[in-house]
């Protein structure tokens, strides 16, 4: 009897923290989005530029993003999930992480922005492959894949702070080009789709998991498809 009270209890728990978990994503996601937009059109022309700090911000960013691919490959390894989420997660995480550190040592017109664009593409490609499991089960079953992967990332990051030249043009006349526009605007949408997937699954679960990936993948979209209202720190880069 009394663990049927404790159970029904919980029941009632759970459902009341239900909407108000959906309830704060919204407000944070509209909240950040907004935030941007109003930034971008009352302070565009002016811009904080400090190097150190930026090659900071982005070295940690990209660290932080390795250590959760390492994580969840941890997990995939122990099985934690049948269906193998957690291993594109961190294949996701990894690319997005080497290409960041990459993007931190860059400069202006040397890959800045090619750096960072194909950071959110490549891990965006990872992410939304969790709607396809009959696409994606047959490379987690390879167990180079995470080697290959890295090695991919790191020579691809090395070419272009070497070669920038041979790579496409991600500003023009101090403008962001359809390419980087077009890239970041579809990182940004396989982010919001791979962001539904764990949304529909907390919304089946109610588990605390997939919230917060759903959380994590919806604010990396907004910040992808906020790219085109973005400004530019330096007008005389032509290539970035």
């Amino acid at each position: 009897m009394i663990t049927k009270i404790i159970l029904r209890d919980k029941m009632k728990i759970e459902i009341i923290r239900r909407p108000f978990l959906l309830v704060l994503l919204a407000v944070v996601s509209c909240g950040s989005f907004a935030a941007s937009i109003v930034f971008s059109i009352f302070w565009k022309n002016q811009q904080l530029v400090n190097d150190p700090l930026h090659a900071a911000i982005e070295a940690f960013g990209g660290m932080a993003a390795i250590a959760m691919a390492l994580l969840l490959l941890q997990l995939h390894q122990n099985r934690k999930r049948e269906n193998g989420e957690y291993f594109l997660l961190s294949m996701g995480f990894m690319m997005m992480g080497l290409f960041d550190t990459c993007h931190a040592l860059s400069i202006f017109g040397y890959g800045f922005i090619l750096l960072r664009s194909l950071a959110s593409l490549f891990g965006s490609l990872w992410f939304a492959l969790v709607w396809l499991p009959s696409l994606y089960r047959p490379i987690i079953n390879t167990r180079t894949t995470p080697w290959a992967i890295a090695v991919v990332s790191i020579l691809l990051g090395a070419l272009i702070l070497k070669y920038r030249n041979f790579f496409p043009l991600m500003m023009q006349d101090g403008d962001f080009t359809p390419f980087a526009i077009g890239i970041n605007i579809l990182s940004g949408i396989l982010l919001i789709v791979a962001a539904l997937f764990f949304l529909l699954e907390f919304l089946h679960t109610n588990k605390k998991e997939p919230y917060f990936f759903t959380c994590m993948l919806l604010l990396l979209g907004l910040s992808a498809l906020e790219f085109p209202v973005s400004a530019v720190w330096s007008f005389g880069a032509n290539r970035n």
